[in-house]
């Protein structure tokens, strides 16, 4: 188990170094390419379909199990809060069955659209020039299913502290 967290933990920092690179790179690029339309009077050619192809899903989708894994994304305490701890855990495996479900299709389908991809060796035109859309298009499952991994890791780890809670409160009432 030790030795898939460490590959785990590995893989979620490798992948948002990437997200980190690509906002940077789209920063540098938004950056050059509106100075370079205020000063010449011309901008990038294909400078939003690169930003919009490559480097908007180069942010998003490897940064996604890190999100997840911080506690940034909002809750539902307002509701949870009012409830039971049994209901309360009852509504915890529920959410968390529901988000690995879909979280594991769309890195199903995602990989099967980037082989798709891949063997039509699909393109897209920036600047005049035909682009290869394929490459980036594994990112999406790699990220997904890395997230996938993250919420099954930490629903196992969520479980064992309840119950070891429960344990402790069924030891304490005898």
């Amino acid at each position: 188990m030790s030795c898939f967290y460490n590959l785990h933990r590995w893989l979620m920092r490798i992948l948002f170094i990437i997200s980190a690179l690509a906002l940077a790179a789209m920063v540098i690029f938004t950056s050059a390419d509106i100075a370079l339309r205020n000063f010449t009077g011309s901008s990038i050619p294909g400078s939003y379909e690169y930003v919009q192809r490559y480097l908007m899903p180069l942010l998003v989708f490897p940064a996604l199990a890190h999100a997840y894994e911080s506690n940034i994304l909002p809750s539902t305490t307002l509701l949870t809060d009012r409830m039971s701890p049994t209901a309360r855990q009852a509504l915890f495996v529920l959410f968390r069955l529901i988000d690995i479900a879909i979280f594991a299709l769309i890195t199903w389908f995602g990989l099967q659209y980037a082989l798709d991809a891949t063997s039509r060796e699909a393109a897209f035109l920036a600047g005049g020039n035909m682009v290869p859309l394929y490459p980036v298009l594994y990112i999406v499952p790699a990220g997904t299913g890395l997230l996938v991994l993250e919420l099954i890791q930490s629903s196992a780890k969520q479980f064992r502290e309840a119950a070891e809670v429960h344990a402790e409160n069924l030891s304490a009432g005898a």
